[in-house]
């Protein structure tokens, strides 16, 4: 496993609170982010380079959020109520 995995596990506020996520990365490269719902299903796509994007209306539940940060990956799981 990659130790700097971690780095990119940081979202807030979650759980989400309107529809904007922050991330928090010490790198400065454009961060591919994808909103899977519980049974693995893609529902959000998109690329950002500020930490921070505006998300859909989504449907409260449980959702993963796949990161990719150049060669660094990481997961996370976002509550939306």
């Amino acid at each position: 496993k990659n130790p700097n995995s971690k780095e990119l596990n940081k979202l807030y506020p979650n759980p989400l609170v309107g529809n904007l996520l922050n991330f928090i990365s010490p790198r400065s490269e454009t961060i591919e982010i994808a909103i899977l719902n519980i049974l693995g299903k893609e529902v959000f796509k998109t690329i950002t380079l500020n930490n921070q994007i505006q998300l859909p209306n989504l449907i409260g539940g449980i959702y993963i959020v796949k990161l990719k940060q150049g060669s660094h990956l990481g997961l996370n799981r976002l509550v939306v109520p």
